[in-house]
């Protein structure tokens, strides 16, 4: 099941398809973006940072949420870790 989170990436992702100016309207004012996108208006208090990851910079969320992770992500874990398309 996904989260509200992961909709909105997803929904974020088509709109860019569909119009790709989008894009840049997003980088330049995410919160006049996503009440374009969502048709709602976004919290005054609340924080949007959008950034772009690309093959010299990744980002890393850290949330609030503890740690679960199901079983395929266990022996992922388990098994090592390899970060695709990064030079050492």
């Amino acid at each position: 099941m996904a989260t509200k989170k992961e909709i909105l990436i997803f929904k974020i992702k088509e709109k860019i398809k569909q119009d790709p100016s989008f894009k840049k309207r997003l980088l330049a004012n995410s919160k006049a973006a996503l009440e374009e996108l969502l048709d709602t208006k976004v919290p005054q208090n609340l924080d949007i940072e959008i950034l772009e990851d690309n093959p010299k910079k990744i980002h890393l969320v850290l949330d609030n949420e503890p740690l679960e992770l199901q079983e395929k992500e266990l022996a992922q874990v388990a098994g090592g870790f390899c970060l695709p398309n990064v030079v050492n």
